[in-house]
């Protein structure tokens, strides 16, 4: 019990025995979101794990949320907070990970109940969701802190394979530090270590070439507001010409 305790950084817990004698182990953690993107992650269940249950009501407006689909090799349709909710309440669940781009800097608590990746009865970490092979948004299903020589394991659920590489992004700095694992050596760019609330790139097969044109660029979409504002100025310019 203590050992899961500690391997749990940053997460306050409450343990209780349910009616069947098994342990429910819930809390919460703050994360802190930068402005610009964060790969992050909602590593406990609460409700039904959508966007508009896991977010605080304090999420800055024009804040938008990005969702991968790994078959697909392509973004979802980027989803906005309007200040009353998101227009595409996605849900974000365990061992996925989304992209958050914030206007401003600001703390997400999330709350709720630690992932059954641990086993409630012997506290044993088991993980196995054999991943097909391809780029895949992916974080711990559990609040870990830990290198990438550990992490990986958490997070797929077996050892790296020579030629997969890892791309965790730095949202202070928005520079990703992107390394890859060769049998034998290791790491190649150092171990990086993966946060708990954090997800990551994983090119799993180590099918694509371990740089920066690897990783999907997100194309903003116009807010309302712009799209507004662009509106006005081309009503203005139309009625100019006519008046011309």
């Amino acid at each position: 019990m203590k050992t899961l305790i500690t391997i749990l950084a940053g997460l306050l817990l409450t343990i209780t025995v349910r009616a069947q004698g098994s342990l429910n182990i819930v809390g919460y953690y703050n994360l802190g979101i930068s402005p610009g993107y964060n790969l992050i992650a909602n590593q406990l269940s609460f409700s039904n794990n959508t966007l508009n249950a896991i977010f605080n009501p304090t999420t800055p407006i024009g804040s938008t949320f990005s969702k991968w689909d790994p078959v697909a090799q392509q973004f979802l349709p980027v989803s906005t907070y309007t200040g009353s909710g998101w227009t595409i309440n996605y849900s974000l669940n365990f061992a996925e990970g989304g992209i958050l781009s914030s206007p401003v800097s600001w703390t997400n608590t999330f709350v709720g109940e630690v992932s059954h990746a641990i086993d409630p009865n012997t506290l044993v970490y088991t993980w196995h969701p054999n991943y097909p092979d391809g780029l895949q948004l992916l974080s711990s299903p559990v609040p870990f802190t830990g290198p990438m020589d550990s992490m990986f394991t958490n997070v797929v659920g077996r050892l790296p394979q020579e030629g997969e590489w890892v791309a965790i992004l730095n949202p202070s700095t928005q520079a990703y530090i992107i390394s890859t694992f060769h049998n034998g050596s290791g790491w190649d760019n150092g171990d990086p270590t993966l946060s708990y609330g954090q997800s990551a790139w994983f090119d799993l097969g180590g099918g694509l070439a371990a740089n920066l044109s690897s990783i999907p660029t997100l194309v903003p979409e116009p807010s309302a507001a712009i799209l507004g504002v662009a509106g006005v100025a081309t009503f203005l310019f139309r009625r100019r010409r006519h008046a011309d």
